[in-house]
């Protein structure tokens, strides 16, 4: 078993380091949101960036279907 050990060692330099950097973003995401995201406290802002971003995506739903005819 001690073979099969080094040996995965000396692997784990070859994967992108991306892969890494994705389990620690996973890891982080999934705890204290709430402590993260002070600003989204507040309902009615929350409310309103919702709004904002629903209003953004149906204007240009309608202009890419009108685009389309």
């Amino acid at each position: 078993s001690s073979d099969s050990d080094s040996s995965f060692t000396q692997n784990l330099p070859e994967l992108p380091p991306m892969v890494t950097f994705d389990i620690a973003d996973v890891e982080r995401d999934g705890e204290g949101k709430c402590e993260e995201n002070p600003e989204f406290h507040n309902d009615e802002d929350l409310a309103a960036s919702l709004e904002a971003f629903e209003l953004g995506y149906y204007h240009k739903h309608a202009f890419n279907n009108y685009h389309s005819r």
